[in-house]
């Protein structure tokens, strides 16, 4: 129990947080906005015994992360047979399999916010981050909670990764 509360404790600010970046970005006019958003969302559609699976071969001791991670003169080892990196590789597999879910909520609540609030800040000076943090933040607020209470939820659901990952 006390794995899950730690795993918890991880898991949730870092998807929240990154999924809220990626949000803001692909909120904003850039090209191919769809594409990027449909790729971010794909992960989270894939069961996530066969995202912890591909995740095994790509960590593998000798797989291709584990040699870059070699070039970089990092230690070469095997991430989910180490009880030393087993709950960071858990907790990696899982935020990037999960961020899109959460990535879609947050793009629902930006779009929901007055376009003409920005507008004005803009002209009263506000630079961009002023803006995020002033006006998006608080008028997504019961996004965000809505978000976190989801990662709580889900984050102790874990245990698809975790019987994968021990086989």
């Amino acid at each position: 129990m006390g794995h899950s509360f730690l795993m918890v404790l991880i898991i949730v600010p870092l998807q929240t947080l990154i999924s809220f970046t990626i949000a803001v970005l692909l909120n904003g006019k850039i090209r191919c906005k769809g594409f990027f958003r449909s790729s971010c969302y794909i992960p989270y559609v894939i069961s996530a015994v066969a995202v912890t699976i591909f995740f095994m071969y790509f960590f593998v001791k000798n797989g291709p992360a584990t040699k870059f991670f070699s070039l970089l003169g990092l230690e070469n080892v095997s991430w989910f047979a180490s009880t030393k990196y087993a709950l960071a590789f858990l907790i990696i597999v899982y935020v990037w399999q999960q961020i899109g879910f959460y990535m879609v909520i947050f793009i629902g609540g930006l779009q929901e916010v007055p376009v003409e609030l920005y507008e004005a800040a803009k002209v009263d000076g506000a630079g961009a981050w002023q803006r995020l943090i002033k006006i998006t933040v608080p008028l997504i607020r019961n996004t965000t909670y809505l978000v976190l209470t989801f990662g709580m939820i889900s984050a102790f659901q874990i245990f698809d990764q975790i019987a994968a990952l021990s086989k």
